[in-house]
């Protein structure tokens, strides 16, 4: 990669490869502050290079992981008008609140409520919720999933308002709403993996092991551990270490990406957050 970066420093797409690579396959994000210094922002027009809109939301994710939250509203502010580019928001909205102003952060979620399809800015309340409880911040996030359980809604059964349920707690209406996306989308293992939570803290026990054993059936070539993703995020759940750790390493080994929402941004893994094993996880790749 360094190589091919010395042949074509101000190629727009050999930046973004090797901004990705830093940032979700190697997890090092302070490597990417010398590669974007080669871009000149002031010739970036983001309606002709889609690998310019790649590159500014990588940068913006990387200084939010580098606690840079001034850094991140100054670079996505100018880009996060109007209704589009939703994905420029949602890392834009996290900073607001990390940095303290909760009023800028609200604003820009009440106009996107407003402008935005329901699936949209249902999608974007439920991140910024399980933001927060990374931070401990539970009863702010609640105010979030909250928003996303009394909306009226006009798709059923909504998947987002599960997913609200579900880190609220509500195990059980989660699991209603979870059960019949389950019947219609049988290969989904985000789906399983929250619905074998939710039949385990309903103590059905058995139920949840088998459902979540199923999702053994489903690997194929190409899915870079996302199955046993997964299954870290259940055991993670029900307090099984040993075989949240053993998932993750054989999902990391894969080639599943540290993304926005994954390992150290996910809520679901949170209680072992700081351990040796976790921190080995977040390095597997620095060596």
């Amino acid at each position: 990669m360094k190589k091919e970066y010395n042949i074509s420093p101000f190629d727009i797409q050999t930046i973004k490869t090797m901004m990705t690579v830093a940032q979700q396959f190697v997890n090092k994000p302070a490597e990417l502050d010398s590669i974007f210094t080669k871009i000149n922002m002031m010739e970036l027009d983001l309606d002709l290079c889609y690998d310019c809109e790649d590159i500014i939301l990588v940068k913006g994710f990387a200084d939010l992981e580098l606690k840079r939250y001034g850094s991140v509203i100054e670079l996505l502010e100018p880009f996060s008008q109007g209704i589009d580019r939703v994905f420029f928001k949602i890392p834009l909205i996290k900073a607001y609140l990390r940095n303290g102003n909760s009023e800028m952060a609200n604003r820009i979620l009440e106009k996107l409520e407003l402008m935005a399809d329901e699936k949209t800015w249902q999608n974007v309340y439920n991140k910024i919720g399980a933001d927060l409880l990374l931070i401990d911040r539970n009863e702010e996030a609640s105010k979030y999933f909250n928003k996303v359980v009394v909306s009226p809604s006009s798709s059923q059964p909504n998947y987002n308002r599960a997913i609200a349920y579900y880190y609220l707690n509500n195990y059980e209406e989660s699991r209603k709403i979870l059960e019949k996306i389950y019947k219609n989308q049988p290969g989904d293992f985000d789906v399983i993996s929250m619905l074998a939570v939710c039949l385990n803290k309903s103590g059905e026990n058995l139920k949840a092991e088998q459902l979540i054993n199923s999702l053994e059936s489903l690997k194929n070539d190409f899915q870079y551990g996302a199955i046993d993703y997964a299954k870290a995020q259940y055991y993670s759940q029900i307090g099984d270490k040993q075989n949240t750790f053993k998932h993750l390493l054989q999902s990391i080994s894969a080639g599943n990406r540290y993304s926005p929402t994954s390992y150290q941004n996910d809520p679901q893994l949170k209680p072992f957050f700081g351990t040796e094993m976790f921190n080995q996880i977040l390095k597997f790749w620095h060596n």
